[in-house]
């Protein structure tokens, strides 16, 4: 009973390659779930019915298997190799399910959506058995908590987490902390979106111009607007050109001086914006870790919630259930990367 203890928070049945050994090792987890001793005596009538148990043997297998146990002091290594197998396993059929998929013309699928699927596929096989995770004994969450207050202290701003460039916001927040969801929410034209790009390029100009010690490259979601209207915003907020003046092109040649300057500047900001309608939670977690592997990533931007596509569970009539899902999938996206994430809301 002990010796489950080490392996059961990742190991399960159907990790185990034949079938009826998951069987007995799912019939040990149950027993020792009821508080009852699990052994070869006690699960032996359990299984001497059991006819799939009864082709390799019957109960007396059971005998048959202890008897060739040499230690249960490695069980936690024992357990581990099973689940590597597993694993290899998982992949070598991920990989026929993705050269099949390729193969098969369908016009419904893109190349893309593939390639999103592969790799949502590729995360949950690598997060859904994770034995590295756990409980984290207060002595080393209080070490990380005395660092966080050491850097706080060693930065002007005295801040602990992403600064948003708002000295007020980053005095009462701290600024905003890994892991963290901040919803922003406001009535349609009152400023959400101008909000979240400034704090967006506050936080990629500060990691920029102090060495990567302040602020964090960043990824804004924008689902409303196109890439280059939110680049027009940035243009105008850095070079303070009205955006209408910019869209109808009523220039000044002194104002293609500042867009050179500016341009300059935020060539080397890493601020990263992504168009694309529609995303679903998965889409936007598959190509955030995408960004983090590639170029760093530490806050995450997206507007707005009601603009991401749901899982369509339940129907257009579910729709506030559908946007609490949409909102806890983020709020675990942000755990996971350990980024904050800000997502702008419309109010009614």
């Amino acid at each position: 009973n002990r010796a489950l203890e080490k392996v059961s928070e990742y190991l399960r049945p159907e990790h185990f390659y034949t079938p009826i050994h998951g069987r007995i090792y799912e019939a040990i987890a149950k027993f020792v779930e009821r508080g009852q001793d699990a052994s070869p005596i006690t699960l032996r009538q359990y299984f001497d019915t059991e006819q799939e148990l009864s082709a390799v043997g019957g109960g007396q297998y059971l005998a048959d298997l202890a008897s060739h146990i040499v230690s249960v002091v490695n069980v936690e290594d024992y357990g581990r190799t099973i689940y590597e197998l597993h694993l290899k396993r998982a992949l070598i059929s991920l990989g026929e399910d993705v050269v099949n998929d390729a193969y098969a013309h369908d016009i419904d699928v893109t190349a893309s959506q593939q390639i999103e699927q592969t790799e949502k596929r590729l995360f949950d096989l690598a997060t859904a058995g994770d034995y590295k995770s756990g409980p984290v004994a207060f002595s080393q969450s209080l070490v990380k908590v005395i660092q966080q207050a050491e850097q706080a202290y060693q930065r002007e701003g005295s801040i602990t987490g992403v600064t948003t460039g708002l000295i007020d916001m980053d005095r009462n927040l701290g600024g905003l902390q890994n892991s963290d969801l901040i919803i922003v929410a406001a009535r349609p034209a009152m400023g959400k979106a101008a909000l979240a790009v400034n704090i967006g390029l506050n936080a990629a100009r500060a990691y920029m111009n102090s060495g990567g010690k302040e602020g964090a490259p960043v990824l804004i979601f924008n689902m409303e607007m196109s890439a280059e209207q939110v680049s027009a915003r940035i243009l105008a907020d850095l070079t303070s050109v009205s955006s209408d003046k910019i869209r109808r092109g009523e220039l000044k040649d002194t104002d293609f001086i500042k867009f050179v300057e500016a341009t300059n500047e935020m060539s080397r900001v890493p601020l990263f914006i992504d168009d694309t309608p529609g995303l679903t939670v998965s889409a936007i977690r598959t190509r955030a870790r995408r960004l983090k592997r590639q170029h760093g990533l530490g806050l995450i931007v997206v507007d707005y919630l009601q603009l991401i596509t749901g899982s369509g569970r339940g129907g257009s009539e579910n729709r506030v259930q559908e946007v609490s899902e949409i909102t806890r999938g983020l709020k675990i996206l942000a755990k996971e990367l350990e980024v904050p994430v800000v997502a702008l809301s419309q109010l009614s």
